[in-house]
């Protein structure tokens, strides 16, 4: 588990509900709709982290995107990496790289790509076959 990711998806979304399951998804209250009052239809939240690759879906809404950053940007909120050093010359220098460069866009096109094929029909049917990538 990473527990950068998880520390930053709980600084957006508060405290996780629950245990963190074998594959690494963390539940919390969808951001992007009431959840009703935090009961949801269900009572129970809706929205998940993958806390190892970064995923996140709201299961009732249909938001999802494929890394904490797009999470961030999905809310309007500034994302501030993890890091060993938040010197103010550090922070400066990433207040100066803030719009998104090719490569960023790239990346986060490919953590797209990765969360859709994994989620599709062909890639749980080759699971149920005991077939693992």
């Amino acid at each position: 588990m990473n527990e950068d990711k998880l520390q930053l998806a709980e600084e957006l979304l508060g405290s996780h509900i629950g245990k963190i399951n074998r594959k690494g998804w963390a539940t919390f209250w969808c951001p992007f709709h009431g959840d009703e009052k935090q009961a949801g239809t269900t009572g129970l939240p809706n929205f998940g982290v993958n806390i190892d690759e970064g995923n996140w879906n709201c299961f009732r809404c249909g938001k999802k995107g494929g890394s904490i950053r797009s999470l961030y940007q999905a809310l309007g909120k500034e994302f501030q990496p993890r890091g060993a050093d938040y010197s103010p010359v550090a922070k400066k220098i990433y207040k100066k790289r803030q719009a998104p460069s090719e490569v960023d866009q790239l990346d986060e096109a490919i953590s797209d790509a990765r969360h859709l094929v994994a989620s599709s029909p062909a890639m749980r049917y080759l699971r149920s076959r005991g077939i693992t990538p």
